[in-house]
């Protein structure tokens, strides 16, 4: 089947409803402006022709025409608002582990040796890859986490 373009389909839909609606009020105008024996025959041709089960029909095609860009353009926005939070979470992780490396080459500086205990501190005493591992593990724990709860809440 080919993909759905939703761009054209808007563009064929408007370009439906605008002759629809012509059409409707034209033949509003053109009604209205009949009297005796003409407006007669033109109701008795309106009703050979099945005037309004056409308009009818040509309001069913538009509004299953709209219906399934609505359904393709929500497709669209969900897919753009998944990858947008993806983004956001890997800037995220990608920070944390920044800021771990940073911890961790803090206290190898030559200018630190303010002999105050912190955090710095801690971060020479446990070992490198250790930590990163946990962040690491964290990580992937919030983001399977953060996945599970999107999925249930769409």
């Amino acid at each position: 089947s080919r993909r759905f373009d939703i761009n054209s389909a808007y563009a064929r839909y408007d370009r439906q409803e605008n002759m629809l609606t012509e059409m409707k009020n034209e033949l509003l105008d053109f009604t209205v402006g009949l009297q005796g024996d003409s407006r007669e025959i033109f109701d008795a041709v309106q009703q050979a022709f099945r005037t309004h089960e056409l308009i009818a029909a040509m309001e069913q095609r538009s509004g299953l025409l709209r219906e399934k860009i609505d359904r393709a353009s929500a497709r669209r926005s969900l897919f753009q608002q998944r990858l947008l939070a993806f983004s956001l979470v890997l800037l995220g992780a990608i920070q944390i582990i920044s800021l771990v490396m940073q911890i961790f080459n803090y206290p190898n500086e030559d200018w630190n040796n303010d002999r105050i205990p912190g955090l710095t501190d801690l971060a020479m005493r446990v070992p490198f890859d250790l930590a990163m591992n946990i962040v690491l593990l964290a990580i992937v724990i919030f983001a399977l986490v953060w996945s599970w709860r999107t999925r249930r809440l769409h």
